[in-house]
């Protein structure tokens, strides 16, 4: 059921998910349904497990600053 929450978010709210490569708390195969659900959802990942702020920052803080710019949110 909570899938269907998902299909409610508007098609014009920006949306990023960034996913650690190595985390084992979102899966892939979640990340890519997400994905299907919300076509306009920008995805990225960062070679880093769960906790990927900590352990890759600049790489994580890149990836949002691109995504604000992208978005022009800053």
């Amino acid at each position: 059921k909570s899938w269907s929450y998902w299909r409610k978010l508007p098609s014009d709210l920006p949306l990023l998910l960034i996913r650690g490569e190595k985390t084992d708390a979102l899966f892939l195969s979640v990340a890519k349904k997400l994905k299907k659900l919300l076509p306009h959802m920008d995805y990225e990942e960062v070679n880093a497990g769960h906790l990927f702020p900590q352990a890759a920052p600049e790489e994580t803080a890149s990836i949002i600053e691109a995504w604000l710019d992208k978005h022009q949110l800053r």
